[in-house]
């Protein structure tokens, strides 16, 4: 059957490295991990772990250029305290200058393609779980707050 395997909790940056060990656990089934951009700096490292040792994960960063959880939970906490007004969210913003994840994984070993056109999505997953490598897809989304 489809498994769906997530963190317990709030925390962010696991998707990496787990889904190298689902896959470890799961030799014949592909394993496709999504992340979002921001979380995915958390354990960017796992990308050489997968080519060191070959282990043939799709991952999905959902690259919005923002931490946008970060942003919303601050909006909660802001809320919660009695802080209204737009208040700016230093620091949040992946931007200036633009996260090249493609390059970072091929820096680690692992091939990959930037998508900004849906229509690419079904097609890029399929290719790259026929691969039988490691491979990353760096798909652009909307991420305003």
């Amino acid at each position: 059957g489809d498994d769906f395997y997530g963190p317990r909790g709030g925390g962010i940056g696991q998707g990496l490295p787990s889904a190298i060990g689902v896959k470890l656990a799961n030799p014949r089934r592909p394993v496709i991990c999504l992340s979002g951009d921001g979380s995915s700096l958390y354990t960017i490292q796992a990308l050489w772990s997968a080519a060191h040792h070959n282990v043939p994960v799709v991952f999905i960063i959902l690259n919005n250029r923002v931490y946008r959880i970060l942003k919303l939970n601050m909006n909660r906490y802001r809320s919660n305290f009695g802080v209204g007004g737009e208040r700016p969210h230093p620091h949040m913003d992946l931007t200036d200058p633009n996260m090249q994840y493609v390059d970072i994984a091929r820096g680690f070993g692992v091939d990959g393609k930037r998508i900004e056109d849906p229509a690419e999505v079904g097609p890029a997953i399929k290719a790259a779980v026929a691969s039988g490598k490691p491979m990353l897809l760096d798909i652009l989304i909307d991420g305003t707050v």
